[in-house]
């Protein structure tokens, strides 16, 4: 009867045993996965900096490519506008010079 009452005994430690183990393992590997959750959240907030500051600095390039364009543009208008404004001139220019020769032609024969 001893015998039989120390082998339950055996058998029932090793069942708690196995209880226990297997509750201390479901723990670390909680455990274990908060830490990673942790770990990977940190990792995330680094990325989300390394992602806010490479955004601030391709928007200030951006802004800064944008200005020498709008610099360009503008004097490419104004070297445009000069050309036009001078031919006119010119063309303005040739019709008086006609003018004043058709008047002095018309002056000298009279």
């Amino acid at each position: 009867l001893n015998e039989k009452a120390g082998s339950i005994q055996k058998i029932f430690r090793g069942y708690t045993q196995r209880q226990i183990y297997q509750c201390s393992l479901a723990n670390i590997v909680i455990l274990q996965s908060i830490f990673r959750l942790n770990k990977a959240k940190k990792e995330m907030q680094k990325l989300r900096s390394i992602i806010s500051a490479q955004s601030f600095v391709r928007g200030y390039l951006l802004r800064k490519k944008i200005v020498v364009m709008n610099e360009k543009a503008t004097s490419i208008q104004k070297t445009f506008r000069g050309h036009t404004r001078r031919q006119s001139y010119m063309y303005d220019l040739a019709n008086i010079t006609i003018l004043q020769n058709i008047y002095r032609l018309n002056k000298a024969k009279k």
